[in-house]
């Protein structure tokens, strides 16, 4: 869609975007690597540590995992939109 007639992506913004959306992918697994050791060392036994651990296993850790995905898979988008403008800048 264009905006007053420009069409394509402000570059320092875009750059902007897509540092930030790498950076926290980079957090979000960071974090997602301490809970998960922070997991599996926990000391609790009895049915609700199985339930929470099956769980945490089963599917939190694949949401993160998807999240993380996600984060990096639209900075890559970004960063392509970027690539397109710069080529299309120096066309012009």
């Amino acid at each position: 869609m264009a905006i007053n007639g420009f069409e394509g992506v402000e570059m320092t913004n875009a750059k902007n975007a897509a540092r930030q959306f790498d950076e926290s992918a980079v957090a979000l697994a960071g974090m997602t690597q301490r809970l998960e050791r922070a997991n599996h060392e926990l000391v609790w036994v009895g049915e609700s540590a199985k339930g929470f651990k099956d769980d945490w296993d089963g599917q939190f850790v694949g949401d993160l995992n998807r999240a993380i995905t996600m984060l990096t898979d639209y900075c890559g988008g970004i960063r392509d939109a970027i690539a397109k403008q710069e080529r299309a800048s120096r066309e012009e």
